[in-house]
């Protein structure tokens, strides 16, 4: 099993649970136990992005250290999500993007015919000579 079967194995656990669009996420100061553990699934970009924004004005808000409590956000009838996860989905949601146009790219390879793109875009091979520098 190569590295992308072994990552579609992965990837195929993990789903976008679906929120309706008007869900808070409402930041604050939690304890570790009451944050969420076992996340087997990311929500929705948009709600992440709205989930950061309202921990970096939480954040902002105070005026001393976090102490040993978690900053994260409660998402009611869903639970308490620590800023941790929160990021973590939204480097998941980044990490799609990137495999889908790379997808692409590897699509646009495969599908196009390289003998004439020499031609069609005028490629010119230049040939030089590099010398190591500090010696003539």
């Amino acid at each position: 099993m190569d590295i992308y079967e072994e990552a579609q194995g992965v990837l195929a656990v993990i789903t976008e649970q679906s929120l309706p669009k008007t869900k808070k996420a409402i930041a604050g100061k939690f304890n570790e136990d009451d944050c969420e553990a076992d996340i087997r699934y990311v929500f929705p970009q948009v709600f992440v992005k709205k989930a950061l924004f309202a921990i970096r004005v939480f954040l902002k808000s105070l005026s001393d250290e976090v102490s040993g409590d978690i900053v994260g956000v409660k998402v009611p009838r869903f639970g308490i999500y620590s800023d941790k996860d929160i990021h973590t989905m939204d480097r998941w949601h980044t990490a799609m993007e990137y495999v889908a146009d790379t997808k692409q790219a590897i699509d646009w390879v495969q599908n196009t015919d390289s003998s004439g793109l020499e031609s069609q875009w005028n490629f010119k091979m230049v040939s030089a000579t590099f010398k190591p520098i500090g010696k003539r």
